[in-house]
């Protein structure tokens, strides 16, 4: 069932808590009015548009030779840091930090259930 209201923008990044209370050392990101979390998908090393950061097909006044070379630059190191990365702890986002944008290993990404038995496959057995 879907909830009639107003609908998220995107996603936010949280903290997970421990079992002791205390902030743990895994993110996951949630819906939310005000997102900060964007998941980063791996590059593609032959195409500066095929994911990652973007750039135009032709350099613009918006973004001229500079950008687009220093984001095949910053593509190439991703696709590199993310073959890399031999952890399964999730996958590469950038969080909107209050002090600049930062990378992390997001865990997981959380959607919104009213009923979490049934949108889970929950079946009751007996």
């Amino acid at each position: 069932m879907q909830n009639d209201g107003p609908e998220e923008e995107g996603f936010r990044a949280g903290i997970v808590m421990g079992p002791d209370g205390k902030p743990g050392d895994q993110i996951i990101c949630y819906p939310s009015f005000s997102p900060n979390c964007i998941v980063v998908v791996k590059p593609s090393k032959s195409d500066v548009d095929s994911s990652g950061f973007v750039s135009p097909g032709e350099p613009t006044g918006y973004h001229d030779h500079g950008l687009v070379n220093a984001t095949a630059k910053i593509n190439e190191i991703l696709a590199e840091v993310i073959d890399n990365h031999g952890r399964d702890d999730g996958g590469l986002h950038v969080i909107a930090t209050p002090d600049g944008p930062m990378f992390a290993w997001v865990k997981a990404m959380v959607v919104q259930s009213d009923d979490v038995r049934k949108d889970s496959g929950f079946h009751r057995h007996g």
